[in-house]
């Protein structure tokens, strides 16, 4: 009898345990999608702004605007919660390279400079970008504390019965 009372409390402790794991993996995953979510959010108010620029660079040079807009409508592509994170990065990229286009065009183009829309545009972009930033690292250190407790040993069995495995880091670059 007392054998059958140890094996149901061993039992029963299990069965907590692995509640216990499952809810704090979930919640982390939560979070972890959340984060994506946020970030898909800035990237896409930052392309909202890096097309306003486009556009006002269309007063000055139609035809670097049109190549500039074109880029843009290929190359956009929604982040949500389910996004990787290579995504985001190529995103970025993305990104940095059409704000690089901009400048360039208004090194050509003083008056553009002298835009106060421009000057505008470009602290927004600005803004957003620090704010993908924060949500990359809000991000990166939400997958990072997953991935320490998916790493337990008792936590990676559950791991594979629960299905929430780990997450890939978002890279960020350097300048950042």
């Amino acid at each position: 009898m007392t054998i059958i009372i140890i094996a149901a409390a061993v039992l029963l402790l299990s069965v907590l345990y692995i509640a216990k794991i499952r809810q704090q993996l979930t919640i982390m995953n939560e979070n972890i999608n959340n984060a994506m979510s946020q970030i898909g959010v800035q990237l896409s108010s930052r392309y909202d702004v890096v097309t306003a620029l486009a556009e006002l660079v269309g007063e000055y040079d139609a035809g670097e605007s049109r190549a500039m807009l074109e880029a843009i409508r290929s190359s956009r592509n929604t982040v949500d919660a389910q996004s990787l994170p290579s995504e985001v990065t190529r995103q970025e990229k993305i990104m940095e390279e059409l704000l690089c286009r901009i400048a360039a065009a208004a090194e050509r183009c003083p008056q553009l400079k002298n835009d106060p829309r421009y000057l505008r545009y470009l602290n927004a972009a600005e803004r957003y970008e620090n704010m993908i930033c924060t949500g990359c690292m809000i991000y990166n250190d939400s997958v990072s504390k997953l991935n320490r407790i998916i790493h337990r040993l008792p936590v990676r069995q559950a791991e594979k019965v629960l299905g929430i495995s780990r997450r890939e880091y978002i890279e960020m670059a350097d300048e950042k």
